[in-house]
Formats: C-alpha cells, structure tokens, sequence
C-alpha cells in the first residue's frame, strides 16, 4: 500500500517536462526534417537566452527535455528557453560529417538547427547574442559543428 501511495504521488510530476515542451512545424528550412520543441517559461523575461539541447544517438528532444531538465530552470528564472530538437537519421545521431552539415546553408542538420534559433528569435524576441548550444555525445559534436558553420549561434 506504502508503495502505491508513492507511486500516486509522484506519478502527476512525471510528464512535467514533456507537457512543458511545445511542438513547433514550421520554423523554417529543415532540408532534413528535424523534429523541434520548445520550452517558453511563463511571462518570460525581456530579449530571453536561448539554450539549444542536443540529445545523443539514440535519444530524442523528449527524453533530452526529461534528461538535463533545463525545463524547470527555465520555469523558475524566466531568462532563458530551450530548444530540444530531435533527430530523424539512423539510431537519431546527428549528422555531424557530411559536406552539407558541414557547409553553412549546405543543407544538413545544421541548416535546420540553425533555422531552429532563427525562428525562435524572430518568434519569442529571444536576444541574438545570447544563443548557447549543449549537447550530449553525438549532440556534442553537433555543438561543434555549429560552432564552425554557425559562429554567431
């Protein structure tokens, strides 16, 4: 009985972060069809960060979002929102090699990550010079790509 009452209890907290997430279609040219979701803190602060959360291989937006949590904090300070994409290659690893990933505009993943910041900076008034890229595994070598195809992200 203890352990149904737990289970009760904490059980209404489990989807918080996913609820939180907003689905986003059209954000602008995604040449590979990436997935976007979005956390928008209520009332959020003026000219608001952005945090672009990578999952790694084998991961998505969702779990990412349920992972790292950036949701909550993002909720409580109101300063910042984050963008958990979501993959759709083989095993949902980033496309980290190709020449068009690779290539700024060149049609890979980063494009559409990159459409990604754009839409929401145009969308939220979210502040340009305040754009920060994590990510985990594959999601970590995507930051670096951006960082070489996309500086100012």
């Amino acid at each position: 009985m203890h352990t149904l009452n737990l289970l009760l209890a904490v059980l209404p907290l489990l989807p918080q972060a996913q609820a939180a997430l907003q689905r986003v279609v059209n954000f602008g040219f995604n040449p590979t069809g990436l997935t976007m979701e979005i956390s928008v803190p209520p009332n959020p602060a003026p000219l608001p960060a952005i945090i672009l959360a990578l999952h790694g291989c084998g991961g998505s937006g969702q779990a990412y979002a349920r992972q790292a949590d950036y949701v909550s904090l993002s909720d409580s300070k109101r300063t910042f929102l984050v963008i958990y994409p979501s993959s759709t290659r083989d095993f949902n690893c980033w496309d980290v090699a190709t020449v068009a990933t690779l290539t700024r505009d060149g049609g890979g993943d980063s494009t559409g990550l990159a459409s990604m910041v754009q839409y929401a900076i145009a969308r939220y008034g979210a502040d340009p010079k305040r754009v920060f890229v994590t990510g985990s595994s594959s999601g970590c070598m995507m930051t670096n790509v951006l960082a070489a195809t996309y500086p100012e992200i």
